[in-house]
């Protein structure tokens, strides 16, 4: 499914995003939050990378 291809690369875009997020809040006061925040983007990268992997290369989820 396309649809699918295109919600996992908005996935991985916003735990990119995340990941921004978290290491700034690391690198300033709120490190205990920052960790948390870490965590939670490379969770929703690695999923977002396992969905995008396994729609394959003609789109379609397999």
């Amino acid at each position: 499914m396309i649809a699918r291809a295109d919600q996992a690369r908005r996935v991985i875009l916003a735990a990119a995003l995340t990941l921004l997020v978290g290491i700034a809040l690391v690198a300033t006061a709120h490190a205990e939050f920052g960790r948390f925040v870490v965590l939670v983007g490379f969770g929703a990268l690695a999923a977002g990378i396992h969905v995008l992997g396994r729609t394959g290369t003609d789109g379609r989820a397999g």
